[in-house]
């Protein structure tokens, strides 16, 4: 059973696009699967990114043919691929409100995410560019929920090696290293992005006109001589 109102209102925010419809409007899913290893996949993680959540009573949507504020469906997906894409998984939930309040849990479910090649053309609404990202960076949490203790792996383009960082002692780590239930924070590089880009110079109208720069969709990145 479909709402008279069919029209999807779509909101534009940066790279993420949100939908909304009536709440009558059926949908069918794609339930995401473990994988080999007992977790789950990255990819299954942004299945479910994507999926219709039914709004709760305190967030009605005004349905401009039913003529009535209801509980409307949203969803959220990628208008635009980014040139740097940061997953942030989800380690840490709120507990159940207990008589003096609620508590923290650490999630520790392994989600397994590829080094390479990692492919988002499905959960793009549009693109321009092949959306295929590699990975060159990993934060890591150790610990629970009161507390912890963080490390990081990094890709080194030039050596073609990773390193792991912990604290002022780094490391050369193994590729078998990198995937773990610890990882917290994903860093993925689009993968038509030159090598030597710095990250962290953004172009400025202070940079001379004959500065080495890379067009990142409306946006200029120094790079490296």
């Amino acid at each position: 059973v479909f709402c008279n109102d069919a029209t999807t209102t779509e909101i534009y925010t940066r790279s993420i696009v949100g939908s909304v419809r009536c709440v009558q409007e059926t949908a069918k899913y794609a339930d995401g699967q473990g994988n080999k290893l007992g977790g789950v996949s990255i990819y299954s993680c942004m299945e479910a990114f994507n999926k219709w959540e039914t709004l709760d009573e305190n967030n009605l949507w005004y349905c401009r043919k039913c003529k009535d504020s209801v509980q409307a469906k949203k969803k959220m997906e990628l208008f635009r691929v980014p040139p740097i894409l940061i997953l942030h998984l989800k380690r840490f939930k709120t507990k159940e409100t207990g008589r003096f309040g609620g508590s923290g849990e650490r999630l520790n479910t392994l989600v397994d995410f590829p080094l390479t090649g990692l492919d988002i053309s499905q959960f793009t609404k549009t693109s321009d560019v092949k959306p295929i990202y590699d990975l060159y960076g990993v934060c890591n949490h150790i610990g629970s929920s009161g507390f912890g203790h963080y490390t990081a792996f990094g890709w080194n383009a030039l050596k073609k090696d990773w390193y792991k960082f912990d604290d002022s002692s780094v490391t050369k780590a193994e590729i078998s290293d990198i995937c773990t239930d610890n990882a917290y924070v994903l860093f993925y590089k689009r993968r038509d992005l030159p090598e030597n880009i710095d990250y962290c110079l953004l172009y400025t109208s202070d940079a001379a006109d004959d500065t080495p720069c890379v067009d990142l969709g409306g946006r200029r990145i120094i790079t490296k001589n």
